[in-house]
């Protein structure tokens, strides 16, 4: 459209289409592997993904032809991806309903009816979902729901699969320890506040074409039906815990102030199916939000994400999640939850764009997980250097791991120049402890205080973050 048709939006300019152009030229090849898993296991849907009044994938038919020069190529490859929509097969007895909201609904086959995952954001979208895995799945009631975690988009739809009679014969609505203050403050307390940034952060009023709307990144956008918060009646208070929702078990892994300050991972044992919730999706997450969301904590993130892949990894054949399309096999999840761990790792020692040196670090992380034939003598100088604020190389490097009673790996040096505090009685030691790789302290007394010059690190595969 023109300006002489009312619309005043210009097309890209040179200098826009050599910007696309370059980040074109930086992605990797597209090997169609994001698209085959988007579209496995499709079992039908509604067209467009209409429901009125509420959502509708109608206007992001621009997606289905070529990229225009106004958007950015891995957004486009984003937003045609989150296009597909409809009902979709995880794994035999799990199902998802995507492309309705921003947000996935799943459905688990319970003895008797339906466990509902994360109802999405309003009822309307929720009840065509509902409407749809009827239909193709077998019209069974709704037996319980869970609540992953306290973001709206995960709970508001909750009055499409459940009734106030349901409601209040007390079907088991279940969220992690902390979801009902969560939810509260951020979508009641500080609820207008949020709305009127979250239209800037989604796009939501912007005309849904090229030079507009594209997509979110987690999905196409927040619908528009309505929404309800209906207290949870079960309370998920400690990792390890195991519940039987409709002769379904179900094992949790509670993850405070991660990609919400209340959210849960869980595992259903008979299915091997993961659900990690919003902590594990395909793009980079924000840590800060503009909409003003609570600020999420990289370092308990990386710790969470470490420590489903302890406790699921092995036994998980497939995982989904709260948005985006599924992993399937136990490599591959495998992979998906280390790739992300590394993501949480890197993201923790920075908060605004690196150079070089701050690559490095990140890139140097976890140096001491890797296997001594994999790092170069520069490697462990570099990480000397960083870890230990020094620009000598280390005169001795000690590097091993040990097993047994404890298990521990340790990456220590003695600095080749002599601290200038060497014989200062109050200098303290420099050795740092970590837990499975998360941060701990630069002031714990691992060594005697004879080795104070000691610079480097102790990571711990047996204490705990509340040690």
């Amino acid at each position: 459209m023109s300006e002489a048709n009312g619309d005043a939006r210009k097309d890209a300019t040179s200098a826009t289409r050599a910007a696309q152009a370059a980040v074109a030229a930086s992605l990797p090849a597209d090997d169609g592997q994001d698209f085959a898993l988007a579209r496995r296991g499709f079992l039908g849907s509604i067209p467009d993904a209409d429901v009125p009044g509420a959502w509708s994938q109608r206007p992001f038919a621009f997606l289905e032809g070529e990229r225009p020069d106004t958007i950015n190529p891995s957004l486009w490859r984003q937003a045609r991806l989150n296009a597909l929509h409809g009902l979709f097969e995880v794994t035999p007895g799990v199902y998802q309903v995507r492309g309705f909201d921003i947000s996935n609904i799943t459905f688990i086959q319970g003895r008797e009816g339906w466990i509902v995952i994360d109802p999405l954001t309003s009822a309307q979208p929720a009840a065509a979902a509902l409407e749809l895995v009827r239909r193709l799945k077998g019209d069974r009631p709704v037996t319980a729901v869970i609540y992953t975690h306290s973001h709206v988009d995960h709970y508001g739809g909750i009055m499409g699969v459940l009734s106030p009679d349901d409601i209040a014969r007390g079907v088991p609505i279940v969220a992690p320890e902390g979801f009902l203050q969560a939810a509260v403050a951020e979508n009641v307390l500080a609820g207008n506040v949020m709305s009127r940034r979250a239209t800037y952060m989604y796009g939501g009023l912007l005309p849904k074409d090229p030079r507009g709307h594209v997509d979110s990144g987690l999905g196409k956008g927040t619908s528009t039906g309505k929404v309800a918060l209906v207290a949870p009646n079960v309370s998920v208070t400690h990792t390890g815990q195991t519940l039987t929702l409709d002769g379904v078990d179900v094992v949790f892994q509670v993850t405070p102030d991660t990609e919400a300050p209340a959210e849960m991972n869980f595992h259903f044992p008979q299915f091997g199916a993961l659900c990690m919730a919003e902590n594990c999706t395909c793009h980079l997450h924000n840590l800060y939000t503009p909409r003003g969301a609570q600020v999420r904590d990289a370092k308990a993130w990386a710790f969470y994400i470490d420590e489903a892949l302890e406790m699921f990894a092995g036994q998980a054949s497939v995982m989904f999640a709260s948005h985006h399309w599924p992993r399937f096999g136990k490599e591959d999840v495998r992979v998906d939850l280390s790739e992300v761990l590394a993501k949480a790792e890197a993201a923790k020692t920075r908060t605004g764009p690196c150079d070089e040196e701050e690559r490095q670090v990140a890139d140097g992380a976890a140096l001491w997980t890797k296997a001594k034939s994999d790092i170069s003598e520069e490697d462990y100088a570099d990480f000397y250097r960083s870890v230990a604020g020094q620009f000598d190389k280390p005169a001795l490097t000690l590097h091993y791991r040990a097993e047994g009673r404890h298990e521990y790996s340790v990456l220590t040096f003695i600095p080749e120049t002599k601290p200038f505090d060497l014989f200062d009685p109050d200098r303290k030691g420099r050795i740092k402890l970590y837990v499975r790789r998360v941060f701990i302290t630069d002031e714990a007394e691992i060594l005697p205080r004879y080795l104070r010059f000691v610079r480097g690190l102790v990571d711990s595969a047996d204490l705990t973050l509340n040690m």
